[in-house]
């Protein structure tokens, strides 16, 4: 009978001892890129594990009294756990989501509008529509994703340097440029 961290081995997953059993996918690292997240182990009790690596897209499962009479079986209520606790996490960061575009909103209503900085001075743009200046003198700028919503803001501080708010999906997020009296440049 296999461990479950030589089961894991036989795909390139490595499994660290003392794992602990939890009902929801953990990340795990691969033999080949041991500081990367690119493996997943499902170990909802201590007989009975799924696990998967997302790079060759191979997937075992191991089992403390292996082989089940009923591991068909099991691996299909495994499976449907599995896809139900995708379903709750999405559902999850999709109110996580709401609320920060909520708090996003009321940040950017506190802040002022711009009429000077050094960083606007650097790329020689003299007005900008809809960017801020929040309490710090960063300039604040709405993300906004395909839809129109507003996905996160991003900080520019005196010297340049760029921070997306905590929670930002700067991912597919742009802003609108609108700019008055200025010829289009390159933006960075």
């Amino acid at each position: 009978m296999q461990t479950l961290q030589e089961t894991g081995l036989v795909i390139g997953v490595k499994i660290p001892y003392g794992i602990k059993v939890v009902s929801k996918v953990q990340r795990l690292p691969t033999i080949d890129k041991p500081k990367s997240k690119n493996a997943w182990i499902y170990y909802p009790d201590a007989d009975f594990a799924c696990i998967g690596n997302y790079e060759t897209n191979e997937k075992v499962t191991w089992s403390q009294d292996s082989p089940f009479d009923d591991q068909d079986e099991r691996r299909a209520r495994i499976e449907k756990r599995m896809q139900e606790q995708r379903a709750l996490e999405q559902v999850e960061r999709a109110e996580q989501l709401a609320e920060l575009r909520r708090q996003y909103k009321s940040i950017f209503s506190n802040t002022r509008g711009v009429s000077e900085h050094p960083y606007i001075i650097k790329k020689k743009i003299e007005h900008l529509v809809g960017v801020r200046l929040d309490w710090q003198n960063r300039l604040t700028i709405p993300m906004y994703n395909q839809q129109r919503e507003l996905v996160g803001l991003q900080k520019i501080l005196d010297d340049g340097t760029k921070r997306f708010g905590f929670g930002s999906q700067p991912s597919g997020a742009v802003y609108p440029i609108i700019a008055i009296g200025v010829k289009l440049r390159q933006c960075s």
